[in-house]
């Protein structure tokens, strides 16, 4: 039965330890070599060296707290001979083996279990041959194994391995992980293609849907379920997929996660969610201003027809109880209205055919129209929201940025929020941002290859039903500091706000929301959460921190001026967390990598750019211009932490390691701390013994052959 399967319960929990990994396939000889005709080649004895992944297919379901997961794995035989192999995959704690199969053609082969102990001793047998580091990250997990046959010389071979786990919840949040990054470091080739898809369904209702590594889509199906996908090509991982949901059957929901090291100032972010459908009786009535740019130059690329579109949409996913109004604007700016009007179905109407009777033509009045616009909104205590599109700078009237900006925060005495979408290039994005800044709003910009009305019509949908305004949030005799964003968000129908901060002290404080919900001021008491000493899950809140502050950083820069005490705070956070910014690129990384990363796509020369001191246009071009822009509003709000953007730094799990001299060193590491010191030569059975005992080592030991790792009060050295 040399040709059954083997399985074993695996350490995996949601926090996704290091052990955990991708399912490798090792090629072994096959009886009978098969060379490609028709050139003759030595047959290639195959090494210890695991086979290349051409796609990855990941389904998961969640019912209740219970996920089934089924993992469908594509590998090429690169080899000019048929091989066997041998898979080996990890599977999560609490874990329960449901299926596995292999593929022969249209043919699909199931298998049978067996034994852990052999699964173990053939693993570690394949490293001892090899001794790769990226093995070694598998040296201290209980494997799944089965063999796999045949694999077809310059072919394929397709498994597939479906398991159960029990998802562990706390206070209502639940964690849900799948190895993605794990098993690149012994098998660093690309993979074809990467699809991820994920289906919650909850007899409680489901608030916030959050991944704190991918960028995922989420569709609401209703309060209690939610699909997901992720889906990337020719992708390296460079991190394992997480998921957290919440679970609430309250108006508002809250979560918060913390991480702490024993002798640091803690980390915290706070998910905060309404439900998905609150009613029509919940949605705060609102007063929206539509501005418009009608000057020649929206006539280029069908800009005012795509703009138009997008307009018509807003106006008509109104609710009934809002008021509004539309201004068009070139040389001079025209109302719809004199004043604001009731969303009414004829007034919708009415306005949909003035926006259609628009032309392009003339100049750019960016100082009427904000002027005009802002004087409709009356007294009361509804969220105001003005939405300014335009695809020029000021030309006509007032051109002077500083006293647009001025006469802008004069006339918006209701403070209303003001958003702002730059079209094209030819923007000014000094102007635009400050007056989204000064202003409690955004900016955005839609560039020639992107979709503008799909793009404004994405924004209109989010912002059509807010639920509560004004947020402020308290955390009552906590000592919290550095919290981002600074200003929260109105929180609308179907959306979520993260906030990150840092705290210190510890216990359990009572977090406290306050906000306007049809015209009444509200506190939403979320009752003593607790603020540990140590907390060593979520260990990506750091880094996600660090990119906020350091966005905030670049952006105080980017308007007032580079100064050298900012300049240095922004290079402390960026060596100490692991990532590029634009005063730390010299870091090693290929320009592939360096384009790839948003947030250092902000150019010095615009960072150093001055709006305040006099600036109009920046002397950088206008393409750099609109990519800071858009770089740094990501990194303000950014919910995914960075990739490792250097190649001398990476992370495992909460550490961060830099290569010195030729060694992966812990930045843990003091030399003069005197901790107790465990030498490990590598490839020894001494090593052996450690990393199958405890499986963090492991994970340490397969960053290279060279390592110190501070380790439970003790100083690893393994080379």
């Amino acid at each position: 039965m040399n040709r059954t399967l083997q399985i074993v319960a695996a350490l995996f929990c949601l926090a996704v330890p290091p052990a955990s990994a991708q399912g490798l396939l090792f090629p072994d000889h096959h009886r009978h070599p098969i060379p490609i005709p028709p050139i003759p080649r030595p047959i290639p004895v195959p090494g210890p060296h695991p086979l290349g992944v051409k796609s990855l297919d990941v389904e998961t379901r969640i019912q209740g707290q219970v996920a089934t997961t089924r993992v469908r794995q594509t590998f090429i035989n690169d080899l000019n001979v048929v091989v066997d192999g041998t898979f080996f995959y990890p599977l999560p704690e609490d874990a329960t083996f449901v299926e596995f199969a292999t593929w022969d053609g249209d043919k699909r082969l199931r298998g049978e279990v067996w034994e852990k102990e052999e699964a173990r001793r053939r693993y570690l047998s394949i490293v001892r041959q090899s001794w790769d580091p990226g093995l070694l990250e598998y040296a201290g997990a209980n494997l799944f194994q089965a063999r796999v046959f045949p694999v077809p010389a310059r072919g394929e071979k397709r498994v597939e391995l479906v398991y159960n786990q029990v998802l562990r919840a706390d206070h209502g949040l639940v964690g849900y992980a799948y190895p993605l990054q794990s098993g690149t470091r012994a098998n660093p080739a690309e993979i074809g293609q990467v699809v991820v898809k994920i289906e919650i369904q909850s007899p409680q209702a489901i608030k916030a849907v959050y991944s704190p590594t991918h960028t995922i889509d989420v569709r609401r199906d209703g309060e209690n379920r939610a699909r997901l996908s992720y889906e990337a090509g020719k992708l390296v991982p460079d991190r394992n997929f997480q998921l957290y949901y919440s679970l609430s059957n309250a108006e508002f929901g809250m979560s918060l996660m913390t991480y702490r090291e024993a002798a640091d100032e803690g980390y915290f972010m706070i998910l905060l969610s309404p439900r998905v459908d609150p009613g029509t009786s919940a949605v705060v009535p609102k007063d929206i201003l539509f501005v418009l740019d009608t000057s020649g130059s929206m006539q280029e690329r069908g800009k005012l027809e795509k703009a138009a579109a997008a307009l018509r949409f807003g106006v008509r996913s109104l609710n009934r109880d809002d008021r509004f109004n539309v201004v068009a604007f070139s040389t001079d700016a025209r109302k719809f209205r004199d004043a604001l009007v009731p969303a009414t179905e004829e007034a919708r109407a009415a306005a949909v055919s003035f926006i259609e009777k628009q032309t392009a033509t003339g100049g750019t009045n960016i100082h009427e129209a904000l002027k005009e616009a802002l004087a409709s909104f009356g007294a009361g205590d509804r969220p105001r929201y003005l939405v300014f599109l335009t695809d020029g700078l000021p030309t006509v009237g007032e051109t002077d940025p500083g006293r647009i900006l001025r006469d802008t925060a004069g006339s918006n005495s209701r403070n209303a929020r003001l958003f702002t979408f730059g079209v094209g290039y030819d923007v000014n994005t000094f102007l635009l941002d400050q007056l989204a800044a000064r202003n409690h709003g955004t900016s955005d910009y839609v560039t020639p290859d992107e979709d503008l009305e799909l793009k404004l019509s994405n924004f209109f949908a989010k912002v059509a039903s807010p639920v509560m305004a004004d947020l402020a949030l308290d955390t009552a005799g906590l000592d919290a500091r550095d919290i981002y964003p600074r200003s929260l968000p109105d929180l609308f129908r179907g959306s979520q706000i993260t906030v990150l901060g840092r705290y210190s002290g510890a216990g359990r404080f009572p977090v406290t929301l306050r906000g306007n919900v049809r015209g009444e001021r509200r506190t939403l008491e979320f009752g003593a959460q607790e603020f540990p000493g140590i907390a060593g899950a979520h260990d990506f809140l750091p880094r996600l921190w660090a990119m906020r502050k350091v966005a905030t950083l670049l952006e105080q820069i980017r308007m007032s001026g580079e100064n050298a005490e900012i300049k240095d705070e922004i290079i402390r956070l960026a060596k100490k967390y692991g990532f590029v910014t634009p005063y730390t690129s010299y870091l090693a990384m290929d320009e592939k990598d360096l384009t790839s990363q948003v947030h250092i796509a902000v150019p010095m020369s615009v960072l150093r750019m001055n709006l305040d001191a006099g600036a109009g246009r920046a002397a950088a071009p206008a393409p750099q211009e609109v990519a800071a822009s858009v770089a740094l509003r990501k990194m303000k709000s950014a919910e995914v932490a960075p990739a490792e953007a250097a190649a001398n730094r990476k992370q495992v799990g909460a550490k961060t390691f830099r290569l010195e001299n030729g060694i992966w060193t812990d930045t843990l590491y003091d030399a003069k701390a005197g901790l107790p010191e465990v030498r490990l030569r590598f490839g020894s059975d001494e090593l052996i013994a450690a990393l199958t005992a405890d499986p963090a080592l492991a994970s340490y030991a397969a960053l290279g052959k060279q390592v110190v790792a501070v380790h439970k009060g003790k100083v690893y050295r393994i080379g």
